[in-house]
């Protein structure tokens, strides 16, 4: 059985769980060995409270409507790890039948955390524009704007998959290039495979989660 991690002068790294004891290696953790450490901790807590979840979502079979994730679009990103996901569903008009999806746009404020939410109608390049352009109308022109590399987005619903594509298209970032320097902001990305970076919206990102669920539950709002 592999020797647990030891924190602090003299650590073990993540290598030395595929070493022998007598070839350990000696030396400070770094960013990228805590990053997957945390990793399989989470798969291993994963994989014994939601097991039937994960095999449906191998197999690509539809989770039981009595599980606790149901509802919330559960995917498998490209770490072997368990999210929820989803787009939100809405309506034209108040007595429409007919639901569409839409995803949130949000941008949060790095001085004060402040948390600003823009409803996108799709993911394409117009969309997105449209909400940045009404976020500047309402909250200013920021100097710069960090966001996360297209290649991060991906998993194994399609909602990633569009989204990366998105991100990577070469004619959106030329027009979200044009957008930006024409408005004076310096938009910058994160590395790619690097979602720890984000840390700052992320936790937006779930703290938004967290109450729209609870607040809209199983609603369908019209779009205005």
């Amino acid at each position: 059985m592999a020797r647990p991690t030891r924190f602090g002068p003299g650590i073990c790294t993540r290598d030395n769980q595929t070493r022998p004891t007598t070839d350990f290696k000696v030396g400070l953790l770094k960013s990228r060995e805590i990053v997957d450490t945390r990793n399989r901790l989470l798969r291993v807590v994963q994989a014994e409270s939601f097991k039937d979840e994960i095999l449906c979502i191998e197999h690509n079979k539809e989770i039981a409507k009595s599980s606790s994730l149901k509802l919330l679009n559960p995917l498998l990103d490209d770490s072997g790890l368990l999210r929820v996901g989803g787009p939100y569903y809405v309506k034209d008009r108040t007595r429409n039948r007919i639901t569409t999806k839409a995803n949130l746009c949000i941008v949060v404020r790095f001085a004060t955390k402040a948390v600003h939410l823009e409803l996108a109608v799709d993911l394409t390049t117009d969309a997105f524009l449209s909400c940045l352009q009404h976020f500047v109308s309402r909250r200013g022109r920021p100097q710069g704007m960090f966001s996360d590399n297209g290649t991060n987005f991906v998993g194994a619903k399609n909602e990633f998959n569009d989204l990366a594509r998105l991100l990577l298209d070469t004619e959106h970032e030329k027009r979200v290039t044009n957008f930006s320097s024409r408005e004076g902001i310096n938009w910058h990305f994160i590395p790619a495979h690097a979602p720890h970076f984000g840390g700052l919206w992320e936790s937006a990102v779930k703290s938004v989660k967290h109450h729209l669920k609870r607040v809209i539950g199983e609603s369908r709002l019209t779009f205005a």
